[in-house]
């Protein structure tokens, strides 16, 4: 995984990573020895949600309960999938990070 810098071309991932850390939204780096580094979109909700690159259109999205892979073929179909994956993480309970909640409300997605 490269670093995420001004002048390099960005992988759809990291595309998507930054436009939700321009939206406000807080992704920490984490390490797992299985899948290496990945994005964790603190949910701060009933189900983590991190996402791992798997190669230049896939991403593995691992949770609580859960994991998956999805195609990241360009970043506005990724920044809606991980969006509503997010909003999942609530696993049917009220609480979810602040940040998440603007974020949804900016952009239309019902959460209650």
């Amino acid at each position: 995984m490269a670093i995420i810098g001004k002048d390099k071309k960005m992988s759809v991932l990291e595309e998507t990573i930054k436009g939700f850390v321009k939206e406000g939204i807080e992704v920490t780096l984490v390490y797992n020895e299985k899948y290496g580094i990945g994005y964790n979109l603190n949910t701060f909700a009933k189900s983590e949600l991190i996402v791992y690159p798997l190669n230049d259109n896939e991403v593995l999205c691992v949770g609580r309960y859960s994991e998956k892979t999805i195609k990241a073929e360009n970043v506005e179909v990724l920044t809606i999938d991980l969006s509503y994956m997010v909003k999942d993480c609530m696993c049917g309970r009220f609480y979810i990070s602040g940040l998440w909640t603007a974020y949804f409300d900016k952009h239309g997605i019902d959460y209650k």
